[in-house]
This record gives C-alpha cells, structure tokens and sequence, in this order.
C-alpha cells in the first residue's frame, strides 16, 4: 500500500482500528474525517533480512492517532518468533498468526498483553505451544479466547481477571494448567478441560464467580492443586462415563477439587 486517497474512510463512525503492515501511504485529505474513534496500527518490527524498520510513521498520522501493533521478537536460532509485548492502547480482536516474515509464531511471552483492558476477542494460531505467565491478566474486555490446537501449557495468572470473558475450551493438546491461569475470571461461565490436560494448578479457577458448568475430558483425571475451583457457583464436575473412580483418587477420595463428580460425558 503506497497511497490512500481522499475522504478514503470519512464518516466510517464504528471504526476502530486499521493495521498497517509496512511503511506509512501517503494520506490525501479529510481521510478519517467523522471516523472520530479509529487509531492506526503499524508493524515496528524491524525487518528479519534487512533489520531495517518501517518509514514514515509518527504518534499523530493523517490527523489520527498511530501505535505501534504487537512485537515480535525473533529467537536466538533465528528461525521463530515470540509475541512479547503489544501496546495497551490495543483495541478489538486480535489474531495471532500461524507466521510472521515466513516464520512460525510458537509462543506468547509473559506479560505480553497484560492490561490491553481494550481488546475484545483473541485467536491464538495453531503454531503457538505455549502461553506465558501474565499473558492475557486483565484483559478486562475480552469476551471469547481460542486457543491454538498445538498450546501445550497456559502459564500461572495467564488469563487472570479476565473479567469479561464468558467460555473457555482449553484443547487436547494442552498438558498444563497453572497456578491462578483463569483466578478471579468473574463472567466466566463455562469451562471444558480437554482431554490432554494433566494437571490443574493451585487456585487455577478460584474467586471465578459465575462458573457454573465445568466438563473435563480427561479419562484419567488430572492431578489437582489446592483451591483450584474455591469459591464458584459449580455444583459437580462433568467426567467421561466410567472416570468417577480416577477423579475421586485424585481428588480426596469422595469428590474432586471440592466438587461432586458426574460421570455423563
């Protein structure tokens, strides 16, 4: 993209953000003139041959604000890249790619979007294996993650007070669960635990108000950390038909985590 013309996106009212990928058109005039709520995206990730970095952009562009999109930092090996950090002005949905400059995307770093509180959805590629500690904490507007089917562990506080956030499949491929990863996620409502999952850290679910159906998958039922499900609303967990007896060894003896185990999936 080298030019944008006149009056390109005037009046586009519901307009949020625009995602640039390389280095800034040139504007004509009025180009988000009456789009008074749209900021612009940019890549600020320098260029993996090159190391150059994009042109041409600034805080105020086309007479609209303009932030750097989220970072990418390309590993030691040169050969894949970590999400790191995004800015907390981030706003919408937000998509992590299977690549980036051909190379896989295999994880997101600690911290790396803690207190974007202005997104609101979030798709984790499939070339993702694991989500670090603090990842997503306080996202407070986002209502629907998916991960990726190749995330193998979601670090501790990962999704902490992610208040907005209504369900949550976790997917086969996931191992670990750690300690507080979903902790005070006040609307979460639902909850299924994929069948790979072998552990639940300590208060993975605690102070999860609204939590109130939780199905796990596992036939052999996950070990499980103090408090894990303190203070929520479940009345049972859901087990696969047949299970009962793993989760009560897990557990302590007669229920698991605190909960009355339903062997009906």
């Amino acid at each position: 993209m080298t030019s944008i013309g006149n009056d390109a996106f005037s009046n586009c009212a519901e307009l949020r953000s625009v995602v640039f990928e390389g280095n800034a058109p040139t504007f004509g005039t009025n180009v988000f003139k009456g789009s008074d709520s749209v900021t612009l995206y940019y890549d600020a990730n320098p260029d993996p041959v090159t190391d150059a970095t994009k042109s041409g952009w600034s805080s105020i562009v086309a007479s609209r604000p303009a932030v750097a999109s989220i970072t990418f930092t390309l590993n030691g090996a040169g050969n894949q890249y970590s999400v790191t950090d995004c800015p907390n002005s981030l706003s919408g949905p937000v998509e992590i790619p299977d690549l980036f400059n051909g190379r896989p995307v295999t994880s997101i770093g600690n911290d790396a979007f803690s207190n974007c509180n202005k997104i609101t959805s979030v798709i984790i590629g499939d070339r993702v294996t694991s989500i670090g500690d603090g990842a997503f904490a306080f996202c407070t507007s986002m209502t629907s993650i998916t991960i990726g089917n190749d995330v193998t562990s979601i670090g501790a506080l990962a999704f902490q007070r992610c208040d907005s956030l209504r369900s949550v499949v976790i997917p086969s491929s996931v191992t670990t669960i750690t300690f507080l990863a979903f902790a005070g996620c006040r609307g979460l409502a639902s909850v299924t635990i994929g069948e790979g999952v072998t552990s639940i850290g300590n208060q993975a679910f605690k102070n999860c108000t609204s939590l109130s159906t939780i199905n796990s998958l596992a036939t052999s039922a996950p070990t499980i950390g103090t408090d894990a499900f303190q203070n929520i609303p479940a009345l049972l967990i859901n087990v696969p038909v047949g299970t009962s007896e793993s989760y009560r060894v897990a557990g302590d003896q007669t229920t698991y985590g605190g909960l009355p185990i339903s062997s009906t999936l």
